[in-house]
């Protein structure tokens, strides 16, 4: 169906739009019933074009849409029928096809390149009757179909299943239920202690998120974080968090001179999100903490898909004073030719790696040596995460690992019980 490429079209193209498709979508069911034929109903969504009208304008995003009418158009014909809905997002419908080779035909090579751009089509695929055979579940599914290859792989396309429909009412659910937890709130910190391995004195805590749930009692994050990811709560729940971490940390340095640090989570959508460092920066304003004793927290993944953003993002928050960590070094997209590139002060060796500490495992151990004598050249701070056990401590204090994290010297707490620390 479609070329290698979309190519740039300057000729306007009108289309049949929502009204037109709801009729014909109706009568393609009622002929396909009556004679027993099948259909495939198409649904395409081009991608990331928020981000070029961002970028060049939205006249530019126009002429976008309009070259991928004009191109859809061009393959219309007897059985192949094309409908241009809201927004950015197109309809296709064709007769008599609904075995898998012929669908992926209609679908190869699905990109627009226009000037400097090459912009990929996402497509989700519903097949009548096999899918269903009313047109408003029809459309349900492929609206479905398109929702998940969105999410998970850009610029492909993806046929109905019947679990899609079981998925996005749980996530539904779920989001409702995250929802309710911040209106009710049900969210709440604990802070976990990190001393220095030398003299054992209290370097700081990490606040870590927990979730009170009247039925199932309180949570840990990796039961509704990643959810919150899904369901595009995170922002809102990273913001609650930073929000009441820093105002513990002013209930902290007003009520018992605390001098030391408070580590805060940031996921990657909320550290690349356009928002984040106002929201920041009016929270520094706001309850008037010392910067210097707030350490921004942010996993590898963050420079995995943005790098050149998410640099620029935390060179503007040590800006303010703040410092940067790195969480869960070593187990994903950094390595230790990264570290003079990334603009962190911190490094949290992974739990994975001192887990292995009490198993003789050479290798993991001489990475460890590695990453502490690298990072101490290069001025950066190490924290060992998830230490549990003496043996464990004495090797991290014989290779000058900076600070440690762990149940062995502080497991989660809430605030009030941090003051045994000060």
């Amino acid at each position: 169906m479609f070329s290698s490429s979309l190519q740039c079209s300057t000729t306007d193209v009108i289309l049949p739009g929502s009204k037109v498709f709801d009729e014909e979508l109706s009568r393609f069911i009622a002929d396909a019933e009556k004679n027993s034929g099948n259909f495939v109903l198409m649904l395409l969504d081009i991608d990331n074009l928020c981000y070029i009208n961002d970028l060049s304008g939205r006249k530019t995003g126009d002429r976008i849409i309009d070259t991928a009418a004009a191109v859809l158009a061009g393959r219309k014909s007897d059985v192949i029928h094309v409908y241009k809905l809201e927004g950015n997002l197109f309809a296709l419908i064709a007769e008599n096809i609904c075995k898998q080779p012929q669908v992926t035909g209609l679908c190869e090579n699905m990109f627009i390149e226009f000037g400097r751009y090459r912009i990929s089509i996402s497509v989700g695929i519903a097949v009548y009757p096999e899918h269903d055979k009313s047109a408003c579940a029809l459309y349900r599914d492929a609206d479905l179909a398109l929702r998940y290859v969105k999410t998970n792989f850009k610029g492909n396309f993806c046929i109905y299943k019947p679990e899609m429909y079981t998925d996005f009412f749980t996530e539904i659910h779920i989001r409702k239920r995250m929802c309710d937890g911040l209106e009710n709130k049900e969210f709440l910190l604990y802070y976990q202690p990190q001393f220095y391995t030398q003299d054992h004195r209290l370097r700081g805590f990490e606040a870590l998120i927990r979730r009170y749930d009247t039925i199932d009692g309180l949570q840990n994050p990796d039961s509704f974080i990643p959810a919150a990811e899904r369901t595009n709560l995170i922002g809102r729940i990273g913001s609650w968090v930073m929000e009441n971490a820093v105002k513990n940390l002013l209930e902290l340095q007003t009520d018992y001179s605390f001098t030391g640090k408070i580590s805060i989570n940031v996921s990657p959508k909320q550290l690349l999100s356009p928002l984040f460092l106002t929201q920041f920066k009016c929270l520094l304003r706001k309850y008037k903490v010392n910067p210097a004793q707030l350490e921004i927290e942010i996993t590898e993944s963050s420079f995995i898909n943005d790098a050149v953003r998410a640099a620029a993002v935390l060179n503007a928050l040590k800006k303010t004073g703040v410092t940067i960590s790195i969480d869960d070094f070593g187990i994903g997209y950094s390595s230790l030719c990264n570290l003079s590139t990334m603009p962190v002060d911190t490094i949290k060796i992974d739990k994975s790696f001192i887990d292995t500490i009490l198993q003789q495992n050479d290798m993991n151990n001489e990475i460890i040596k590695a990453v502490v004598g690298i990072s101490q050249k290069a001025g950066i701070e190490t924290i060992a995460e998830g230490v549990e056990t003496t043996e464990q401590l004495d090797f991290l204090t014989n290779v000058s690992c900076s600070c440690i994290q762990g149940f062995i010297w502080g497991k989660p707490m809430p605030l009030k019980d941090c003051i045994m620390y000060l």
